[in-house]
């Protein structure tokens, strides 16, 4: 899958300026964020977190992607 990310990851940087880009996934518990996928100029890859109030929880209780 990793390969599949980074690929996806390229198509997208052709498209859009997208140097930082990443993948959230959702526990079945629906409290916890995992990064299968993450890619920064400058950020660690984060662990496991709970759910908070940044723009990756709005797109999850909007059930809407936002570019």
């Amino acid at each position: 899958m990793d390969s599949f990310y980074a690929a996806l990851h390229d198509i997208l940087a052709r498209l859009i300026s997208a140097p930082n880009c990443y993948i959230a996934t959702l526990d079945e518990s629906r409290e916890y964020l995992d990064f299968p996928y993450f890619s920064d100029t400058q950020a660690e890859m984060p662990g496991r977190r709970a759910l908070g109030l940044g723009l990756t929880e709005f797109v999850i209780r909007r059930g809407q992607a936002e570019l």
